[in-house]
């Protein structure tokens, strides 16, 4: 500390002994402090302090400096410490930014002088509030306590990074396990689509076949619908054809129709003339009696005649 390795001891009557202790002869020195006057401030009388108090001897002011020096080097042993601890902290850090990167960024290990300056700058301040009016060791036990208080506050403040960085891990780890589940069951998912697409790929492989031989079977009907189309098309010309030799047909049926219609009639007619004659032939030859040469030959040229007119008539 500053103030106390170049603490000068030595002076025309204050030399110490090897031991480290005042000879019998040092005494405090009387006369206005020689200790710098802050402005504003009034130089009042230095208070008495066990250290300079005469009756108990120089045993008390080596006592005093011993302990010092052992609460500069347990402070320096408590700042070795805490500056161990946050290396951890910081490796601790590390590892939780490597396991989720969406932790706060807290200051590398190489930054924690920058975190610990607040505080150092809160002791200096702490330093110039002490009254220098003091003596020097009461002044190093101010300034020693002050510095276990600021001690106490990083170790509460270490604590509570701790514990939080601890609650973090916790919550990680609690994290990957659900994130785990999630994976597994993402997992399975995949495996139940990609069994799926399997079978998909299969139905639409068979659908395209399906498809193809369907399309070919269009092709076919639809090369054999013209084949079918020109046949029909000849048919109905035929058809048509057909259709005007059956109207010609009937026409020419109603004619000879009327034709056989009307010889019939006419044959019937002459039938019955010839009848009618034969008749009267009869009726003739009957009134004649005995017929002569000349009856004879005329009947016979009317059997004749008759004959021949009935043979036209069957035909």
């Amino acid at each position: 500390m500053p103030g106390l390795d170049n603490h000068n001891t030595s002076g025309p009557s204050g030399r110490t002994n090897p031991n480290g202790n005042r000879s019998a002869s040092s005494k405090p020195q009387k006369g206005p402090s020689q200790l710098p006057q802050s402005p504003g401030w009034e130089h009042t009388p230095p208070k008495p302090s066990p250290l300079s108090n005469p009756q108990q001897g120089e045993v008390k002011d080596s006592e005093s400096r011993n302990a010092l020096i052992t609460s500069n080097g347990q402070s320096n042993g408590l700042n070795g410490k805490k500056q161990n601890g946050l290396g951890n902290g910081s490796a601790a850090l590390g590892a939780l930014q490597l396991t989720k990167g969406s932790l706060p960024e807290l200051p590398p290990q190489d930054d924690k002088e920058k975190r610990l300056q607040p505080l150092m700058n809160e002791l200096t301040m702490l330093d110039k509030r002490i009254d220098p009016n003091l003596d020097i060791f009461q002044q190093a036990r101010l300034m020693k306590e002050k510095r276990k208080q600021a001690e106490a506050e990083r170790n509460a403040s270490l604590e509570k990074d701790k514990q939080a960085l601890a609650a973090e891990v916790q919550k990680l780890k609690t994290d990957l396990q659900k994130l785990g589940g999630d994976n597994q069951g993402l997992q399975n998912q995949i495996a139940n689509t990609k069994a799926d697409n399997q079978k998909l790929t299969e139905s639409i492989t068979t659908l395209s076949n399906e498809k193809q031989q369907l399309l070919a079977e269009i092709a076919n009907l639809k090369n054999e619908k013209q084949g079918l189309g020109a046949d029909n098309k000849a048919l109905t010309g035929e058809n048509d054809k057909l259709k005007s030799e059956k109207e010609s047909l009937l026409k020419q049926i109603h004619s000879l129709s009327a034709d056989l219609n009307e010889a019939l009639h006419t044959r019937d007619q002459d039938v019955n003339n010839i009848h009618g004659w034969k008749q009267r032939y009869d009726d003739l030859v009957a009134a004649l009696g005995e017929p002569g040469k000349l009856v004879v030959e005329m009947r016979k040229r009317h059997e004749a005649i008759i004959a021949n007119l009935l043979s036209l008539l069957e035909d």
